[in-house]
């Protein structure tokens, strides 16, 4: 928590260093972790050698298999199949209280008070109000994936210090809530950090897209630290993941046809395989009962899981197979209890706590066979990177200590040699590590924390078919020196390695440093929707290759053969839309916020006001997605108009979209459509979707409206078979125009557009 000493440094410095902390007490904090590797055995306990203020600690495993929970580079290891947790015992005279923050060097885990599992947490966590940790001395931190972590920390905040808000969610509300009376809360849902100028929080906020929501509680002087938490949206339909058309099967993976799931075999040559449920129904069999990873590989949180199948043991009725997700609780019912060769049955599964992505779920047949296919719901997280700054860089030469730590401390999603079949080359230590298990459309990470580096590509490979280079330099042989540009850098196998940047605008550049993995064997990339504008189609070295992205979407990055990328910047196209008037002056909705307002040749209005006999339209520059305007330019004529990067609706619209279905019209009704320029009374129809329609509470005198700019003068049209006077033409700079054509004019003190 911050104090800061004035409300202007708060305003310029808000997450600085300038600012000053409170008096805060840490009741309890482990760091600097000593000793060899220790494994801790079933239903074990053992004791953390470390530094500790306030508090002990021991590491638990409370199942069946083993799981190392210190080693000698200080890390706190809760890893293994089964569940293990790290035990932090308070000594002193204090107990948690509300308001304590808990820090932890991990992304998540799952919080308790007993040695009963929790819900995950994201640190820093502040202790909420009717938490069970409140009165308690001990905290346990089970682990959710494989996580490690070097520090734990419980802090009291002082008196003069705002508590960090908490922000929740349920459905598609938020809610923020501060335990320091009289602060006052600011938010923001755009990824802009929260000043005492933003959005005070007041009720809960309705989520309708994915986003990060950011908060700070403020009270006199004095600030919290920043809070945030990816919100997220509901799916419409279930993930269907594995059997009856749901997915594939390679080797002992199975990927679902979206790419969101993967399902593999903890032991490797054992058995996924596909099956026959009945006639031609496909479906999944598990060819015996050790446990099986269903991994989240998209911005996914599980709500629920629904098994549909049947038993494959077909000697007589009751021999039932049983299926069990850790950390899911199933509904009441029977499994899958073989009564004839159609029989299926349904269950649900729902999580007893939150799911977030990244994580792995543990699933256990109970008999060798068991045929099923699965459907997950899931909630769509806000994506870390889904638009792009101009230009944002993917920077492979330059791994964080982090990020170094993490994946080579993840045994369970990286291996530890370069390549599988080439054990050989020992990449012990911090040279790199290979990916275990296949991949598709995922982001990448270590025990359920995103690659930073990585954050916003998506990758597809086989399993060991990719490779991430922290220090090459250190193998024999295989230096720079040796041929390479660097040791440090992102390895791609094989064309089944791919690289996907998602939401890229036409006309963006990507530019890509790369070289083959074989200096004798030129090797290049190809991207979808791209085309290559610098480099060479294969190099032989390394180089520096540059592409044109030729259609709005996803751009895959494909290798020839191996090879490394050592970068890759992309450099966004400012985003417009093209617009082609088919008349001079007429009515269209915007699909995406727009800015009119340096478009040459080309104007938007609102209809503001309507008087007896016109309607009143005001210019507008940008407006948002969905606004229904009147444009006035020149017919046939392509317009450029640029996406806004924020907008505001007209104060006053009297224009409404149309459907496509809407009726518009009748005696009780007083909609107006547009035609040569002139509003006409609609006495029945619809109007086209993307086209707008003219709507008052009340009939004005006239069935035809002219178009007024509110200066007292009117816009009449004027048919093409109607020539114009040249000597009464001016242009709008006042200009005496001898041969008017299409366009808008002055003529005897009043504008008028000629077709």
């Amino acid at each position: 928590m911050k104090k800061l000493f004035t409300l202007l440094t708060l305003l310029l410095t808000l997450g600085g260093a300038t600012s000053a902390w409170g008096e805060a007490t840490t009741i309890y904090s482990m760091t600097n972790v000593t000793g060899p590797t220790t494994n801790v055995e079933s239903k074990t306990t053992v004791d953390i050698v470390a530094t500790f203020v306030g508090g002990s600690a021991q590491a638990y495993n409370g199942k069946s298999s083993s799981a190392a929970l210190a080693d000698k580079s200080g890390n706190i290891k809760l890893s293994g199949s089964s569940d293990s947790y790290f035990h932090a015992i308070l000594t002193g005279t204090e107990t948690i209280a509300e308001g304590d923050i808990i820090t932890c060097a991990s992304g998540t885990l799952k919080v308790s008070a007993t040695s009963t599992k929790g819900s995950s947490v994201t640190f820093p966590y502040t202790v909420p109000s009717g938490s069970p940790l409140i009165g308690q001395k001990d905290v346990y931190l089970w682990k959710d994936g494989a996580n490690s972590f070097t520090s734990f920390t419980i802090t009291r905040p002082g008196a003069d210090d705002v508590a960090n808000p908490v922000i929740t969610q349920s459905g598609s509300s938020v809610t923020i809530t501060c335990s320091t009376d009289g602060a006052t809360i600011y938010y923001t849902t755009d990824g802009s950090e929260p000043t005492s100028s933003s959005t005070a929080y007041s009720d809960a906020i309705t989520i309708d897209n994915p986003c990060t929501v950011r908060a700070i509680a403020i009270k006199g002087e004095n600030a919290s630290s920043l809070m945030l938490k990816d919100c997220y949206v509901s799916h419409a339909s279930a993930k269907v993941v594995l059997g009856y058309s749901g997915g594939s099967v390679s080797g002992d993976v199975w990927t679902s046809t979206d790419g969101n799931y993967i399902l593999t075999d903890n032991v490797a040559d054992r058995g996924i395989n596909a099956a026959t449920l009945a006639a031609t129904n496909d479906a999944f069999k598990l060819n015996h009962t050790d446990t099986y990873t269903l991994k989240i590989s998209n911005n996914i949180k599980v709500t629920k899981i629904v098994v549909v199948g049947k038993s494959w043991l077909k000697g007589s009725a009751g021999n039932a197979s049983t299926l069990a997700f850790d950390g899911f609780t199933p509904a009441s019912g029977s499994f899958f209890d073989f009564v004839d060769e159609t029989y299926v049955n349904t269950i649900e599964f729902t999580p007893e706590s939150e799911l977030g992505y990244g994580a792995s779920i543990i699933m256990r047949p109970s008999t060798n066979q068991l045929g099923a296919y699965i459907e997950i719901y899931g909630e769509e997280y806000a994506s870390s990177v889904t638009t792009y700054d101009t230009p944002v860089t993917w920077d492979f030469t330059s791994w964080s200590d982090a990020t170094i730590t993490g994946v080579t401390g993840d045994g369970t999603n990286w291996y530890t040699n370069e390549k599988s079949d080439n054990s050989g080359v020992d990449m012990t230590g911090n040279i790199g590590r290979t990916n275990i298990g296949s991949l598709s459309n995922n982001s990448l990470s270590y025990s359920g924390t995103n690659i930073a580096e990585t954050d916003g590509l998506k990758f597809s490979s086989d399993a060991y078919g990719l490779a991430l280079l922290f220090n090459l330099q250190e193998l024999s042989g295989m230096s720079p020196d040796g041929g390479y540009h660097s040791g440090k850098y992102i390895w791609l196998y094989n064309t089944n390695t791919k690289i996907k940047i998602e939401n890229v605008t036409k006309g963006s550049i990507i530019e890509i440093g790369l070289e083959p993995h074989k200096k004798n064997d030129a090797r290049g990339l190809t991207l979808t929707n791209s085309t290559q504008t610098q480099g060479d189609a294969k190099p032989n070295a390394y180089q520096v290759c540059k592409w044109t992205v030729t259609a709005d979407g996803d751009v895959t990055i494909t290798p020839t053969k191996g090879l490394h990328i050592y970068y890759i910047t992309l450099t966004k196209a400012n985003e417009a839309v093209s617009i082609t008037p088919a008349k001079a002056t007429t009515t269209y909705v915007t699909t995406k916020a727009l800015d009119f307002s340096a478009v040459e040749g080309l104007k938007a209005y609102a209809a503001t006001t309507a008087s007896a006999s016109a309607v009143t339209l005001t210019e507008v520059g940008a407006v948002p997605a969905g606004t229904p305007l009147v444009l006035i330019g020149t017919a046939s004529t392509e317009y450029t108009v640029p996406v806004a990067a924020s907008a505001s609706a007209p104060a006053a619209n009297l224009l409404v979209a149309g459907d496509g279905t809407t009726e518009i019209g009748g005696d009780s009704k007083y909609d107006y459509v547009l035609s040569s320029g002139v509003f006409h009374r609609a006495n029945a129809g619809t109007v086209a979707v993307g086209k707008a329609y003219l709507h008052l509470d009340s009939a004005p005198a006239a069935r035809e409206l002219t178009i007024s700019f509110g200066d007292a003068t009117v816009i009449s049209a004027i048919a093409k078979s109607q020539e114009p006077n040249a000597n009464g033409y001016y242009n709008l700079a006042g200009q005496r125009v001898a041969q008017p054509t299409k366009g808008l004019y002055i003529k005897d003190g009043k504008k008028v557009i000629i077709k």
